[in-house]
């Protein structure tokens, strides 16, 4: 089991990951400043470096936990047949983006 000290890591990681997606989300890729990033967190710039890493690592965060909602989605409503499966996806995917389009824009603007 974690220990506090973890716990309250992976919480201050979320929290900041969170207020990364709304700043690129509101702003687009010049908007997610560290600095900014560290005072809405509450939070120091070198914290954000031991969580998370750099702007770079900050957006592949963002992506990766991207990818990881969508595999947990789609999981949930397998199995189905091969051929519904590329309907499936689409599916899936719009429903993700259309409960938490914030979150989708953010991620879409990281990748650009």
């Amino acid at each position: 089991m974690a220990d506090t000290r973890t716990l309250n890591m992976e919480k201050r990681r979320e929290r900041t990951l969170e207020q990364a997606r709304k700043m690129l989300a509101d702003g687009g890729f010049d908007a997610l400043n560290l600095r900014d990033l560290a005072e809405v967190s509450g939070i120091t710039v070198p914290t954000i470096y031991n969580l998370i890493g750099n702007k770079a690592e900050i957006l592949k965060a963002l992506v990766m936990g991207t990818f990881a909602k969508f595999e947990k989605s789609l999981a949930s409503r397998l199995p189905c047949p091969t051929e519904q499966l590329p309907q499936l996806m689409m599916n899936t995917l719009a429903d993700m983006i259309g409960s938490d389009e914030d979150s989708y824009r953010a991620t879409a603007l990281a990748t650009e």
